[in-house]
């Protein structure tokens, strides 16, 4: 795959990033100095682990937005507290073993 120049735009909901290691994946391989198109989720972690190159500031910002609108999205499943059942309160059944 021939070097991509990074730019400002990505793809709708992806962050271009430029690697500073070598990766490959289901979408192939890519080298040190290539620029992918990941999701902020990954980009983040990418980030975390020094596995690209230091991000623009504009980018940083739009990804912890990017990040903060999705975890808005997913609300907890919520169970009333008188459903759960807590393995302690469930008594342990007695285990036959077989010994050879």
């Amino acid at each position: 795959m021939a070097r991509k120049k990074q730019t400002a735009a990505a793809a709708p909901g992806l962050v271009a990033v430029t690697l500073a290691v070598p990766r490959s994946g289901p979408a192939g391989a890519f080298n040190r100095g290539d620029v992918i198109e990941v999701n902020p989720f990954e980009a983040r972690r990418m980030r975390d682990a020094g596995q690209i190159e230091p991000l623009a500031p504009e980018v940083e910002a739009g990804i912890d937005a990017a990040i903060e609108a999705l975890e808005a999205e997913i609300q907890p499943e919520t169970v009333p507290a008188d459903v759960v059942e807590t393995a302690a309160a469930v008594p342990a059944e007695p285990v036959e073993t077989r010994e050879g």
